[in-house]
């Protein structure tokens, strides 16, 4: 497993970037990208192939494009390119990740890509397929850098690490027996801790992202950026509870992380 990463600084919903899409149902714009909830889609009306396009305003160090809330499957195509010239990224002259198959698994949802250096890009254009769709959507938006936990080689998350899957379903007995479901969509908890972490990783991010995002602001946490299926060890949500950061160690720091899915 490669070492844990975490990105917290959401480039797209700086208040300079504009978004603009192929197509966009009423009601449903490319616009709701941005907002709080995955639940809340942006819908293409052009069929079963879209494209969304990210101007930010200004060139920006990003490593990192995420989209949560997608209906594409594995059957899906998906491609990420940028530019610093081009505002219709008609050529990635920045990066291309070429056209690619089976990048969102349906379970889940998420289209993450990860780049392998961060680069200097200004616009940034996501394009999906998917044959089986009569439209293309989407929920949430991530543009951004990553960090690594351990990135030196000398740590990284400790095991006993958990996933959960969490059904807030209600269920209600009635005066005969029967049961009756007030059914409600599951989500994802990834709980997390790191009993070595460096000084560099705690003055470098992990303090910042308790101080910038606390339980306020989502997070991206990507248990094993090397895994061939990134939706299923990637979680878009937020921090349950902030833990203390305390030293077990002269020259050592120990911290826990409890990510609740946003829906």
């Amino acid at each position: 497993m490669s070492n844990v990463a975490i990105a917290h600084e959401n480039l797209a919903d700086a208040d300079a970037v504009v978004l603009t899409a192929t197509s966009n149902v009423i009601f449903m714009p490319v616009s709701e990208l941005l907002t709080l909830h995955v639940g809340r889609k942006w819908r293409g009306s052009g069929g079963n192939a879209e494209s969304v396009i990210v101007d930010l305003g200004s060139s920006q160090s990003l490593d990192t494009v995420a989209m949560m809330g997608l209906n594409l499957t594995t059957a899906g195509t998906t491609r990420v390119k940028m530019s610093n010239t081009d505002p219709a990224v008609t050529v990635g002259d920045v990066y291309d990740s070429t056209a690619l198959i089976g990048e969102v698994d349906e379970r889940f949802g998420y289209l993450i890509d990860l780049l392998p250096a961060p680069v200097s890009a200004r616009y940034v254009r996501i394009d999906l397929e998917e044959p089986i769709a009569d439209y293309i959507e989407a929920g949430r938006l991530f543009i951004g850098l990553r960090s690594v936990f351990g990135s030196d080689g000398n740590y990284n998350a400790d095991y006993g690490w958990s996933y959960q899957w969490v059904d807030p379903s209600r269920i209600v007995k009635s005066i005969a027996g029967q049961s009756f479901i007030d059914q409600r969509r599951s989500y994802r908890v990834f709980e997390l801790s790191f009993s070595f972490m460096t000084e560099t990783d705690r003055r470098g991010f992990v303090e910042e992202i308790d101080r910038a995002n606390g339980r306020k602001i989502d997070v991206l946490a990507i248990v094993d950026p090397a895994d061939a299926n990134l939706g299923y060890v990637s979680v878009w949500g937020l921090l349950a509870d902030l833990q203390a950061i305390t030293q077990p160690l002269f020259d050592r720091w120990s911290k826990s992380y409890r990510i609740e899915e946003r829906l």
